[in-house]
């Protein structure tokens, strides 16, 4: 059964966190840049993650999967019909490891929540996101049962839109208590 977790966080909230998983054993942070291309991107360090946790067009900004240093999934193709190959990678392509689903701050002024998830069953991811999991419930506020980062919390205290979606009413917004 995957385990999951949903948050609101900046890249300076969400950053210790990563580095934290990386501690425990060398990961590599990889995802699939181009739908028309079966290149991966790979980072060796959530630090060298350009643009994290924001969301220029307010959709899933990338799926980045956190795997074992060294493993290589390979993405699958399919034929589009424009004839040319189109590519895709997710959990049955990957088969272990944490999968981010990253959305973050919008520049119109809003921020969306991100998710973490398990793929496969294996000790060490569930340790892994154990492990994260903690981190996140002693670190991050809790507003209307949502995990929110100091600077999430920060920024939602100084009027900033915490949302689900950008074209979600405002009554919908997470609010301080």
């Amino acid at each position: 059964m995957p385990r999951s977790c949903a948050f609101y966080a900046t890249a300076a909230d969400l950053l210790p966190l990563l580095l934290d998983i990386e501690a425990q054993a060398p990961v590599d942070y990889i995802c699939l840049p181009d739908i028309w291309s079966p290149d991966l991107m790979r980072h060796a360090s959530a630090g060298d993650i350009p643009q994290l946790l924001e969301t220029p067009t307010g959709t899933l900004s990338r799926q980045m999967f956190i795997v074992d240093r060294g493993h290589a999934p390979e993405p699958v193709g399919q034929l589009h019909v424009s004839g040319r190959m189109r590519y895709r990678l997710g959990p049955p392509q990957v088969g272990r490891g944490l999968c981010f689903d990253e959305y973050g701050l919008h520049p119109g002024g809003a921020l969306l929540p991100s998710r973490l998830y398990t793929v496969g069953a294996d000790a060490d991811v569930l340790r892994r996101f154990n492990r994260f999991d903690r981190r996140l419930r002693r670190a991050f506020y809790r507003v209307r049962g949502w995990p929110v980062g100091p600077q999430a919390h920060h920024l939602l205290m100084q009027g900033m839109r915490l949302t689900a979606f950008l074209t979600a009413p405002p009554e919908a917004d997470l609010r301080p208590e």
